[in-house]
């Protein structure tokens, strides 16, 4: 999700004739709701409980960027 979400930002910031600073508050906003899901809740509490773990977490909601719907990644850049 999170790497669907940055690819649509930089498309966004690509074609729309858009300021630094416009781009960085809503990248800013993107990741800020993906710090607030699940995935992160996940992974957060997997890497403090297993701090020297040498298996990556595997608990992400997606196995692949294939995985992501669009309206997933339309309701993270709702501002």
């Amino acid at each position: 999700l999170a790497l669907h979400s940055v690819h649509r930002l930089m498309l966004m910031g690509t074609s729309n004739p858009t300021t630094l600073r416009q781009c960085m508050d809503r990248e800013q906003r993107v990741q800020r709701k993906l710090m607030q899901g699940e995935d992160f809740r996940n992974w957060a509490e997997f890497t403090s409980k297993n701090p020297s773990a040498t298996q990556p977490f595997k608990g992400w909601k997606h196995k692949s960027v294939a995985d992501v719907t669009p309206d997933e990644v339309e309701e993270l850049l709702r501002g």
